[in-house]
């Protein structure tokens, strides 16, 4: 059995986009795409930044967090611009299973970066840091987030009924897929 090799957040490339670390100059960007809009931040499940500051906050946070060599969260950047962020967001050692979030900037939604960023951020997973199971989970009803998952293979699982609340306190249903490194292609 192979075991984990953690490498931490290192930078990955695509066609179009290059995925790095975070640094405190994406604040703006990182508040103006998605942190600090409602329509974006309400399919992730949060509030949305109230101000800058609490940008600045989170991003300092995420940069202290890179010395982990077990920390993986990616800046998507195209043309040099902050447009989108994906993360592991859990992980397990011994079943070597890992779970990723990710978004796109509103204005940046719709061309792909998505679909382009998870397929690069999972090959890197897979290998060389050694997971077995990458798996993603959504709300119902929020299609465009499946769609990207099963354009990059994943399995659609089924769907968690009344698995988390909104903000609101309404029960939601939370779709689950996932890839397993056997899967690809």
């Amino acid at each position: 059995m192979k075991d984990m090799m953690h490498t931490g957040t290192k930078e990955l490339r695509t066609e179009r986009l290059i995925l790095r670390r975070y640094t405190a100059a994406d604040a703006q960007a990182v508040f103006d795409g998605w942190m600090g809009v409602k329509s974006v931040c309400d399919r992730l499940g949060w509030e949305p930044h109230r101000d800058i500051s609490v940008t600045r906050r989170l991003l300092d946070m995420w940069l202290e967090s890179y010395d982990s060599p077990t920390v993986y969260r990616w800046c998507i950047t195209f043309e040099g611009k902050a447009v989108g962020d994906i993360t592991v967001c859990k992980w397990h050692q011994d079943d070597r299973w890992c779970e990723l979030g990710y978004c796109i900037a509103e204005a940046y939604q719709g061309r792909g970066f998505a679909t382009e960023a998870l397929r690069c951020v999972c090959a890197y997973l897979f290998d060389p840091v050694g997971f077995h199971r990458i798996q993603l989970r959504h709300e119902a009803g929020n299609d465009a987030s499946g769609c990207v998952m099963r354009k990059c293979g994943f399995q659609y699982e089924g769907t968690h009924r009344h698995a988390k609340r909104d903000k609101s306190g309404e029960w939601k249903d939370i779709c689950c897929y996932s890839l397993i490194s056997t899967d690809r292609k």
